[in-house]
């Protein structure tokens, strides 16, 4: 199992100093959909209660 895992490793080291636009483009991709995950996830709470704050400030008057 180890010699698989060292023989795939030096595949994608080897990959990714011949192909080095590829493998930044799939960085930032990969950057960016963690990045837009992270933030839908600490903004559920608030997008789910939009008003919230505002019925607060105003005594629930409509």
């Amino acid at each position: 199992m180890a010699g698989r895992l060292l023989l795939v490793c030096r595949l994608l080291v080897r990959d990714l100093r011949r192909r080095r636009a590829e493998t930044l483009l799939l960085l930032v991709a990969v950057s960016a959909a963690t990045a837009t995950l992270t933030l839908g996830l600490t903004l559920h709470d608030v997008a789910a209660r939009p008003y919230e704050q505002t019925r607060s400030a105003t005594a629930a008057r409509t």
